[in-house]
């Protein structure tokens, strides 16, 4: 069964509270939660005149095929009270797909982080497109995988963040 790798992200509000919201959704739909990261505290990016950002990584094993997933992460988004404003504006809930992968096992799942399987098409990029900008993504990586992802991906916890990402 495949594995997906999803960044949750909030800066609004109740943002743990709005994280195991999405996690329960998640497990309510074809999705087995396989570890979740502890949670990060962020500078926000793009527009950094808004409330830091509280992320997580989880890790879930489905039979959803990635467009499925995404439309169901955006219905979870929704229901949990996300609205459109503005691009990389502040927000309820921000659920990403970071990667996903058809794999079994440990070992695997680590070996396929290289992100070799890919979609791109208007409404989904897999690997996300932001993975690598995003020094914070590395963190969460390496918080749930710890060290054979530093091996893989060469780097090590706190590299490439240009911003902090403290434990919260």
């Amino acid at each position: 069964m495949p594995f997906a790798y999803l960044s949750l992200g909030s800066n609004i509000g109740y943002r743990k509270e709005y994280f195991k919201k999405a996690i329960k959704f998640l497990r309510k739909s074809c999705c087995e939660v396989v570890t979740i990261s502890h949670t990060y505290t962020t500078d926000p990016l793009e527009i950094t005149n808004q409330p830091y950002f509280t992320n997580c990584l989880i890790i879930v094993k489905t039979k959803l095929s990635p467009m499925s997933l995404l439309y169901l992460c955006k219905h979870i988004e929704k229901e949990i009270g996300r609205f459109k404003t503005f691009r990389y504006g502040p927000r309820v809930i921000d659920i990403d797909i970071l990667s996903y992968n058809y794999c079994m096992g440990n070992t695997d799942m680590i070996k396929t982080l290289n992100f070799s399987y890919s979609i791109v098409s208007k409404e989904l990029t897999i690997p996300h497109p932001k993975n690598v900008e995003r020094g914070y993504i590395n963190v969460l990586f390496n918080d749930v995988l710890g060290n054979p992802y530093k091996k893989l991906q060469g780097v090590n916890r706190g590299d490439k963040i240009g911003h902090r990402a403290s434990r919260s």
